[in-house]
């Protein structure tokens, strides 16, 4: 993640926080706390929800990768069947 990335998080913690507290009447500013609290949390979690999609995206690209490769090895395999068989035509007509 950039740092512009983790400025612009930040940033809206922060601001989200702040128009919170406005209108906090709680003792202390206890709610705004807790909603800091659950801020931050959804912060962790969205760091945990990049790696997900990240994880997810790669096993995608390796799932695709291992599909497109089961149908090329088939037409190689067929090409060397074929050559086989030729060679193996050769050989009987120079017999």
């Amino acid at each position: 993640m950039s740092w512009y990335t983790k400025w612009a998080i930040l940033s809206t913690v922060f601001v989200s926080t702040e128009l919170y507290m406005l209108t906090d009447q709680s003792e202390h500013f206890k709610d705004t706390q807790e909603f800091l609290d659950w801020r931050c949390a959804d912060v962790l979690d969205l760091g945990s929800n990049i790696n997900f999609a990240w994880n997810l995206a790669s096993a995608l690209h390796t799932g695709g990768e291992s599909i497109i490769s089961i149908f090329k090895p088939e037409s190689e395999s067929k090409e060397k069947i074929e050559s086989i068989l030729n060679l193996q035509k050769e050989i009987r007509d120079q017999k």
